[in-house]
C-alpha cells in the first residue's frame, strides 16, 4: 500500500526535535515524515515527506540512493540527519537535510556503493541490518542480525568511502534493536533469540 496515510507493516518511529515524526513501514519501501501531528486537527493525519521512493504513489524497490526495499531501523543526529537500515539491502542510508519528496543519500553503510546489495560479515558489510542509534559521539550503531552481532562505526560526520566499523558487539543471537542513553552512553540491545535485553557501558 502506498500514499499518504497508509502503509503496510510499519517497524520503527522516531521523531525530530521539531515534533514531525518519521515512520518506517517496510512493506511500502519508504520512510514518510508527519508534521507535527497533535499540532494538527483531529482526524486521519497525511505525511509531508516520503523518502526511498520518487514520490508517496510509487513503490520501486532496485537499490540507488533514491530508492530502498525494506527500511528497518531509524535513527536522527542532532544536525537533523536521518539514518535508514534497508535490510534487504543489507546497507544502512544517510540521508542530509534540506528534505525533499525523493531525495537522494548522501552516505552508504554497509555497501561500497548505492548500487550494490550483496551480503558479509567483514567489518565493511552487513547481513539483514534492523536497529539502528547514535551515541553523543556520533557513532553508529547497526544491529547486523543475521550476523548476530551488533557493528560500531566511527563518527559519521567524517566522510569515508565505504566505511569500516570499528568495534563488534558479538555474542548475540538476531539482534534487533539497540537503544543508547544519551546522557550515560550505555548501550541497550535485544538479543531476541537469546531472549534478553543486554545493558553495555559506554
Amino acid at each position: 500500500k502506498t500514499g499518504k496515510t497508509g502503509w503496510v507493516c510499519t517497524v520503527e518511529v522516531r521523531v525530530q526535535a521539531a515534533g514531525n515524526p518519521s515512520v518506517a513501514p517496510a512493506g511500502s519501501a519508504r520512510v514518510v515524515r508527519f508534521p507535527q501531528p497533535f499540532e494538527q486537527p483531529p482526524g486521519t493525519q497525511e505525511a509531508d515527506l516520503v523518502l526511498g521512493q520518487f514520490d508517496f504513489t510509487s513503490r520501486i524497490t532496485d537499490a540507488t540512493s533514491r530508492t530502498m526495499a525494506s527500511p528497518a531501523g531509524l535513527a536522527m543526529t542532532p544536525e537533523g540527519q536521518l539514518l535508514v537500515s534497508d535490510s534487504v539491502h543489507n546497507r544502512v542510508l544517510l540521508f542530509a537535510p534540506p528534505f525533499e519528496n525523493g531525495k537522494v543519500a548522501s552516505r552508504v553503510f554497509g555497501q561500497p556503493d548505492e548500487s550494490s546489495t550483496g551480503s558479509g560479515n567483514a567489518l565493511n558489510r552487513m547481513k539483514s541490518p534492523r536497529g539502528i542509534a547514535l551515541d553523543p559521539g556520533h557513532r553508529l550503531y547497526v544491529c547486523d542480525a543475521n550476523n548476530n552481532r551488533v557493528m560500531i562505526f566511527s563518527d559519521i560526520q567524517k566522510p569515508v568511502g565505504d566505511p569500516s566499523a570499528v568495534l563488534v558487539i558479538s555474542g548475540l543471537k538476531s539482534p534487533r534493536d539497540v537503544y543508547i542513553d544519551s546522557t550515560t552512553g550505555e548501550s541497550w540491545i535485544t538479543d531476541t533469540n537469546h531472549g534478553f535485553v543486554r545493558k553495555y557501558p559506554r
